[in-house]
């Protein structure tokens, strides 16, 4: 596996541990407490999934990024593009024409829609008894091209330093994505590690402003 900062090897990987939506939520809240993670397919529609896939996509008409022949459902990038100049969110510096359509895209009704997924929001609310969960106004879509640049390692309270320590972040794959194809790696054991990071912050911190702790 190639990643930004280098191959990755086979021993080095793992499969995520797979849970349907039908499992007990005892079990699902003792496998996050255990993992760090829950990996859920099949929560969110498909035809809902592919509808936003499509509408995505449907905002580079008219730019090099897609291969002309194929519909937007597919998302096929033009072979005839290099991939350095197409850079996805993460994927280095962004700018002009192509940051603005990025940012348009996370404002259009259709995806607003699709963040309040009820399905999704109610797994939410039962996985950690709540009675009301807040998302935060920070969602990134992202699309990456075959041998382009893709996010770097990291974890995602660098960008949210607002709050507790502690959140949940869902992670949708806009379609069908092959293990090979850029999907997501999650380092094991990372959750904690994370915290260890904050805690540390925290303490010598304790006498920051609100502005210099962000």
């Amino acid at each position: 596996i190639q990643a930004n900062q280098g191959r990755v090897a086979r021993p080095q990987l793992g499969w995520l541990r797979p849970t349907t939506a039908d499992t007990p939520l005892e079990e699902m809240r003792r496998r996050l407490d255990q993992d760090d993670y829950l990996y859920v397919k099949g929560l969110i529609p498909r035809s809902e999934v592919l509808q936003m896939r499509e509408h995505y996509f449907s905002q580079y008409a008219g730019t090099s990024l897609l291969d002309p022949t194929k519909p937007f459902l597919d998302g096929i990038f033009n072979p005839s593009e290099p991939a350095s100049a197409h850079k996805g969110i993460g994927g280095g510096d962004t700018e002009g024409e192509d940051l603005n359509r990025l940012r348009g895209a996370h404002t259009t009704p259709h995806y607003l829609t699709f963040l309040r997924n009820p399905q999704l929001r109610q797994m939410v609310r039962d996985l950690m008894g709540w009675d009301e969960e807040v998302l935060l106004q920070r969602t990134m879509l992202r699309h990456n091209v075959p041998g382009g640049e893709s996010t770097g390692v990291h974890y995602d309270k660098l960008f949210l330093r607002g709050g507790d320590a502690f959140f949940l972040t869902a992670w949708v794959p806009i379609g069908d994505i092959k293990p090979m194809g850029g999907g997501l790696i999650y380092l094991e054991n990372s959750a904690k590690l994370g915290q260890a990071i904050e805690d540390d912050f925290t303490r010598r911190a304790e006498h920051f402003t609100p502005e210099e702790r962000i």
